[in-house]
């Protein structure tokens, strides 16, 4: 990556919240001049939260599927069993 210009502003996060990344990088956009220091911190901040969040929903989500999914097989299986135990008799 080609960064242009001298002087960057960048923001370091060294506590990311992730077992994969121990740290993450900003580069501030020049647009953010106006903005307070702590502002900017706070929104890399948020948005690392942001992302961990998202992924750790969507691994519960993919979990609570599949136990759904292995409750209903599990019910019909019994059903089905109960059925033909009768059917049979």
């Amino acid at each position: 990556m080609l960064l242009k210009g001298l002087n960057k502003q960048v923001i370091v996060i060294n506590d990311t919240g992730s077992e994969l990344f121990e740290s993450a990088i900003f580069f501030v956009s020049p647009r953010s001049s106006e903005k307070k220091d702590e502002d900017i911190v706070a929104e890399a901040q948020r948005l690392i939260a942001s992302k961990l969040t998202s992924r750790d929903t969507a691994r519960k989500i993919r979990m609570k599927t599949v136990i759904g999914a292995a409750a209903t097989a599990s019910a019909l299986t019994f059903a089905a069993t109960m059925l033909l135990q009768n059917f049979l008799k």
